[in-house]
């Protein structure tokens, strides 16, 4: 059976993120066409697939009107089964069955954190805003509704689908965790440093990790990554000792931090799923977490990390308690739960989806 694959688009190397890489992996499990708006020139990985862009790299600020138009337009027929990736794709629904949608979270701007765009965006920006949404909101809700079948990477955006578009598509949809490739972490004795990699992005609140550690001098932090709000986060740490900013690095040295960290840190809005802390615990590492969304279904607490508040005072006393030893009594259980995400389980739900939407 052929099988075609849409994607939004691929990305460079950093701002790229899980949608790329599970995208990649659908494709090479299903042996699929791809069909993406654009694949960045320093995207690495999709080398052995058949890829078709139908676009190009626009600015942001255009980006999603362009690609949903384009899909809109896009007619592939012949195929035995359509994979969809991503928001902007879904204009390309109706015309192609049977179909599938893995969602990742309807659109943030759009819907759960529509009052924070607006609040942390200036007059143009919410000017923008407004007219994107006028665009797109129904587009959205018309092509949702076009899906056969629908999973979600995690009951908390499962719920998403139930508030915002009814009974409908939350009774057609099901949970596929997406997932970790297991055999590039490695373990090492903890190295007396906490990590945050996620993205500089205020959503991501790497902020508060930031001041926290301002209140405890004799821990040493590492921020192994980057994003809009580098330049604020370098002015927060100064020349604060115990906190280094190293930026994006290369994989190798990546996996190397993360296998020498004593735990890692996230503490992001509402996150979708959280697949950095799964990431931290199939190095078997705890990972210090918000007490929201995702995370919350992905670390067992006082297990294979700890959920706490997103506050400065909660992550200081979080990182006091979860000292070296601790770290090192979690190994277990957190190498247990990585497995649970690995890539051949994740493979074998979204193909026992795949054939529910065959039947």
């Amino acid at each position: 059976m052929k099988v075609a694959l849409l994607h939004d688009y691929f990305a460079e190397p950093g701002r790229s993120g899980g949608g790329e890489k599970l995208a990649t992996a659908v494709a090479e499990s299903f042996k699929a066409d791809v069909f993406t708006g654009f694949v960045d020139e320093k995207f690495t990985g999709l080398e052995r697939l058949n890829v078709t862009e139908i676009s190009t790299k626009t600015s942001s600020g255009l980006r999603t009107l362009d690609l949903m138009k384009r899909f809109g337009e896009l007619r592939i027929p012949g195929y035995g089964l359509y994979i969809f990736s991503g928001t902007n794709c879904i204009t390309a629904s109706a015309a192609h069955h049977p179909n599938l949608l893995y969602c990742h979270t309807p659109p943030r701007y759009l819907y759960d954190l529509k009052s924070w765009f607006n609040a942390n965006t200036g007059l143009f920006g919410r000017i923008g805003l407004w007219y994107l949404r006028s665009k797109v909101y129904p587009k959205d809700q018309f092509f949702m509704r076009q899906f056969d079948k629908i999973v979600t990477n995690s009951e908390n955006v499962r719920k998403r689908l139930l508030f915002y578009y009814g009974k409908e598509l939350y009774d057609k949809s099901d949970v596929v965790y997406s997932f970790v490739d297991m055999e590039k972490f490695s373990w090492k004795k903890p190295g007396g440093f906490y990590l945050s990699t996620a993205r500089l992005d205020r959503l991501k609140r790497v902020g508060l990790i930031i001041e926290a550690f301002k209140r405890i001098p004799e821990k040493k932090l590492v921020v192994l990554s980057s994003g809009p709000e580098a330049e604020n986060i370098k002015r927060m740490i100064n020349s604060q000792e115990n906190i280094e900013m190293t930026g994006w690095l290369p994989e190798k040295d990546m996996l190397s931090m993360l296998a020498r960290c004593t735990a890692t840190i996230q503490m992001p809005l509402d996150e979708d799923m959280g697949l950095g802390a799964i990431e931290s615990m199939a190095a078997g590492k705890p990972c210090i977490a918000a007490n929201e969304g995702g995370l919350k279904e992905t670390i067992i607490d006082k297990k294979t990390g700890l959920l706490i508040e997103a506050n400065e005072k909660a992550i200081a006393d979080a990182v006091i308690w979860m000292d070296d030893k601790k770290s090192m009594s979690m190994k277990k259980a957190c190498l247990s739960r990585a497995r649970f995400f690995s890539r051949k389980n994740f493979i074998k739900r979204m193909k026992k989806a795949a054939a529910e939407v065959m039947r």
